[in-house]
């Protein structure tokens, strides 16, 4: 997919008209997944949803709500609190 966190540098999802700090976000969460060697599938798996309610939530088609959040967290064992100290800068 020609994916680089370099690439993200103004925080616009490629494709998608989501832009600033939600954007930035889906790229943390994305970044999270990638550093947790989960790939879209296997956390679609560990979920119970399809892949692609994954890529829509990374894509910023699809928001979560906090519940939803904590879910994917622990599906890649990502700290939440850890993870929302990274998002503080939004």
């Amino acid at each position: 997919m020609g994916y680089t966190r370099s690439g993200f540098q103004y925080y616009r999802v490629p494709g998608s008209k989501v832009s600033g700090r939600y954007a930035k976000f889906c790229v943390l969460l994305r970044e999270a997944r990638i550093d947790a060697d989960v790939t879209q599938a296997e956390l679609a798996a560990r979920l119970r949803k399809p892949q692609s309610f994954v890529s829509k939530v990374e894509s910023g088609e699809r928001r979560l709500d906090v519940v939803e959040l904590v879910d994917v967290l622990h599906a890649l064992r990502v700290d939440p609190l850890a993870f929302w100290r990274r998002v503080g800068g939004l």
